[in-house]
């Protein structure tokens, strides 16, 4: 009669999803994928076990973190516009403004690789810097709830736009356009995601979740303002450490249109 082997002696029959992950360097686990199912589909359980510390569910913080690492990652590779670079400060004629960097002794590749690499850095305090409007009106809103738990309701709505945005950047393989449409488009999670956390985390009533899409839609004024001048003054700065002027250089197609006719 022949005894059962112990599992000891036959070995596993195979590794873990959960350690594949861990070998790869994911980190993929059970909580990971509760958050993000959560967080775009049920973003009022997101919050309320980002509220509760839940062990179940993963920092909506180092969610933000890594996801704007995955946005920036998914830009790059698909030539996505996020950042300011030499093209989209010209304008226009791109031709006479990267005739006018080399005039002046700069590479425009060079200058286009220190506004990558500057901004690419600074694009985290500028968002959180925009963000700051959201998070107060938010909390004009609800005076009740922490500072803190205004900002975690801020981070489920944007996440959740991350999680939507992030493979619609393969659409500026076609073409700007169509990325402008699709991006345009996955926005509208961050207010339907707002709307739902007004009523369920909020516990906000008909009328106040019209004013509260009021005034989400009135403080995306002065936040875009906000992340664009900010954009605007650190790109400023690189071409001045370069010996240049962003306003000569954005002025520069003009001038050669004057030139010419002249």
């Amino acid at each position: 009669m022949n005894e059962e082997t112990p599992q000891t002696d036959r070995g596993p029959a195979g590794p873990r999803l959960s350690e594949l992950a861990e070998a790869a360097g994911v980190g993929i686990e059970r909580r990971i994928l509760h958050t993000l199912s959560d967080t775009l589909l049920r973003p009022g359980r997101a919050a309320r076990a980002a509220f509760d510390r839940s062990e179940t569910h993963v920092s909506q913080l180092k969610l933000f973190v890594a996801l704007g690492g995955l946005m920036l990652s998914a830009a790059a590779l698909f030539g996505a516009p996020l950042i300011l670079n030499l093209d989209m400060i010209a304008g226009g004629d791109t031709q006479a403004a990267r005739a006018y960097v080399t005039a002046n002794g700069v590479a425009p590749e060079t200058l286009d690789a220190a506004l990558n690499r500057w901004l690419g850095v600074l694009i985290w305090p500028i968002m959180v810097l925009s963000s700051l409007c959201f998070v107060v009106a938010l909390k004009l809103m609800r005076p009740s709830i922490s500072w803190w738990g205004h900002v975690l309701i801020y981070l489920v709505a944007t996440n959740a736009t991350s999680l939507v945005s992030i493979p619609l950047m393969a659409a500026r393989l076609h073409s700007l356009e169509l990325f402008a449409v699709v991006q345009g488009l996955a926005y509208l999670v961050f207010y339907a995601h707002l709307l739902r956390l007004g009523a369920s985390i909020l516990r906000l009533r008909a009328g106040g979740l019209a004013g509260l899409l009021f005034l989400m839609l009135f403080v995306t004024i002065p936040a875009g303002l906000v992340g664009g001048v900010l954009q605007f003054g650190v790109a400023a700065l690189i071409f001045d450490l370069h010996g240049l002027s962003m306003i000569d250089m954005m002025t520069a197609p003009q001038q050669a249109a004057e030139t010419g006719v002249s």
